[in-house]
């Protein structure tokens, strides 16, 4: 999921609960992989969606505004126009052990989102491997592809590896063993 830096810093500081959207995604996954857009052009980190709540403007701004890290005047313009708010609860955000940047991501044959995006399954472990986080491998059942948030149950307040994991990866780039997964470019559709 794009996010601008200023909010995407906030959830994995914990102190955003809430990603507001005026549209939500078509599938609800269990994990977000967060990309901050602007200017970190970097995935930063993955969140859980505990839920996704889709109601008026007015009323998810009750709801919900107290958790949501914006103004009141940051909201109504934001939502100016529109008829429904969605807002995506997320928990347990954690930063990556390194973030990966957009010319890494491309090396994974991924185009950042203008909002919210799905890749497959073993492009997502790959990503999640850069990122310093456990791979989903074992944790999808039969899920054809993975969303740019990722559909998988992960524990990530379980993520004790992510320090070892990162410099296993480390170490693994500085002796030319670990490579991006290569792949030609892809155009996503909606």
């Amino acid at each position: 999921m794009s996010i601008q830096p200023r909010f995407a810093n906030a959830i994995l500081a914990g102190t955003k609960t809430v990603e507001l959207r005026r549209k939500p995604p078509r599938d609800q996954p269990d994990v977000v992989i967060i990309y901050g857009s602007g200017a970190a052009k970097a995935v930063l980190g993955v969140a859980q969606l505990k839920e996704i709540h889709t109601s008026s403007p007015e009323d998810i701004w009750k709801r919900f505004g107290d958790t949501a890290g914006v103004s009141r005047a940051e909201f109504n313009v934001y939502f100016e126009g529109s008829e429904t708010a969605s807002a995506l609860e997320l928990t347990n955000a954690r930063r990556s052990g390194a973030d990966v940047p957009l010319s890494a991501l491309r090396e994974f044959g991924l185009e950042p989102p203008q909002s919210w995006r799905y890749v497959e399954r073993q492009t997502a472990n790959r990503l999640l491997d850069a990122l310093g986080l456990p791979s989903t491998e074992r944790r999808v059942r039969s899920r054809r592809s993975l969303p740019w948030a990722v559909i998988s149950p992960i524990g990530l307040s379980d993520l004790g590896l992510v320090e070892a994991t990162t410099k296993l990866n480390r170490a693994a780039a500085a002796a030319g063993r670990f490579r991006p997964l290569r792949r030609p470019r892809r155009s996503w559709s909606a």
